[in-house]
């Protein structure tokens, strides 16, 4: 199975709201830990920063 590499995903629920799902760039990148390195943990580390960023600014 191949999975897109980050993604946010904003679903309307019956009610109009909406709800925001996603994986964290860590979770995503993790079986890639060992060939990526350190290099890659840090750039995972920064994805998640921004992804807690618009989350955050989706809500208010």
């Amino acid at each position: 199975m191949i999975e897109a590499p980050v993604r946010m995903y904003v679903t309307e629920e019956a009610d109009g709201t909406a709800t925001l799902s996603y994986k964290l760039p860590t979770h995503v990148f993790a079986p890639y830990s060992d060939e990526g390195g350190a290099g890659l943990a840090a750039l995972a580390g920064q994805l998640d920063r921004r992804f807690a960023l618009i989350a955050q600014q989706a809500q208010e």
